[in-house]
């Protein structure tokens, strides 16, 4: 299946949240990104992703969402460096770091699990890299499912 339209839309639906106009900066390819992951998983695991990255950036910094032709999405934001003894535990359940934002600390934890049981994978960075700020989150789709 094609992922990239799904993310398209679903960036497209995300940019049109009053909390989110104008933040969100889309790299999304023209050609087609053929993967075996479910459509809607993929939706699910993007669309947390993309939230927690809006939710935990600076405000007037903007969240970069882009996939690339071998499936790889990558969602950065600026902010504070995440600590590395912090960063590994992010994705466990109820994990919300040092944050006043609201939130019950799934979003990643979703995001990871989907990624497992697809056979993919999400990595996170902090700094996000080339930076000396911020944070990504890099999901990379597995074989077929």
């Amino acid at each position: 299946t094609d992922i990239a339209p799904n993310l398209r839309l679903l960036v497209d639906e995300m940019a049109e949240d009053a909390n989110a106009t104008g933040r969100i900066d889309p790299g999304l390819p023209d050609a087609p990104v053929l993967s075996h992951i479910d459509v809607d998983a993929f939706a699910i695991l993007a669309r947390n992703l993309i939230e927690n990255a809006l939710k935990h950036s600076a405000p007037e910094e903007p969240v970069s969402v882009t996939l690339s032709a071998d499936g790889v999405l990558h969602v950065a934001n600026a902010g504070l460096v995440v600590p590395p003894e912090l960063l590994v535990r992010l994705s466990e359940p109820y994990e919300r770091g040092h944050t006043q934002a609201g939130g019950t600390g799934l979003g990643l934890a979703i995001a990871k699990a989907i990624a497992a049981g697809t056979g993919g994978t999400i990595a996170l960075t902090s700094p996000r890299p080339g930076r000396n700020d911020g944070f990504e989150a890099t999901f990379r789709v597995g074989g077929p499912t």
